[in-house]
Order: C-alpha cells, then sequence, then structure tokens
C-alpha cells in the first residue's frame, strides 16, 4: 500500500528489521526457536577465507564475515513503514512453520 502512495513513485525501497543483529546472534535466536543449541565455532576470519578459498567458494566466507548490514534511511525518509511483528517474533514465526512443514 505504502508503494502505492503519490509520495514514493518508483524507485528502489530498502528495508531492513530493528534492531539489526549479528549472523551469529541470529543463528543463536534461530537455534532457540527450533529448540536446539547453536554449533558455533570460533575460527579465525583469516584461516576461514583460506579454507574457503581452497574449495572454491570465496563468496561464502565474504558473506560470514563480512558485513550484512544495509542503510534504509532513505526509504524510512520518504514511507511512513516500520516492520509490523519485531524481528524475533518474525524468527518464531517461522521456525514454528518449519517445525509443523518439515518437507
Amino acid at each position: 500500500e505504502l508503494l502505492l502512495n503519490a509520495d514514493a513513485p518508483g524507485g528502489v525501497y530498502l528495508l531492513r528489521d530493528d534492531p539489526e543483529i549479528s549472523t551469529p546472534d541470529l543463528a543463536r535466536r534461530i537455534a532457540h526457536h527450533l529448540g536446539r543449541k547453536p554449533l558455533m565455532l570460533p575460527i579465525a576470519p583469516a584461516l576461514l577465507r583460506t579454507a574457503l578459498g581452497m574449495v572454491g567458494r570465496d563468496g561464502m566466507a565474504a558473506a560470514l564475515i563480512g558485513s550484512l548490514s544495509i542503510d534504509d534511511s532513505a526509504t524510512r525518509s520518504r514511507l511512513p513503514w516500520t516492520p509490523r511483528i519485531s524481528l524475533d517474533d518474525g524468527i518464531a514465526a517461522t521456525c514454528r512453520a518449519f517445525r509443523e512443514n518439515p518437507e
């Protein structure tokens, strides 16, 4: 509905949750909602880059080590958008759906 507003014609709109979280924190929250204990291995970034590069997965190293945050300030300044549900509630609902429909 918001994107059809005359004040927001066309363009690219970046959206994110509040607050931003790290990849390890996201993994911990998902594990929590799945009733599992996360397996978090401390690996030096240089070692991870080297190991993944050796198997042709350079891009994966960048995704795991680098920042995955986006700046949605332009969207928020143009549109009165905020997430309808919290990040934790969204993760919980997704995990619940995953457990109920494992296929």
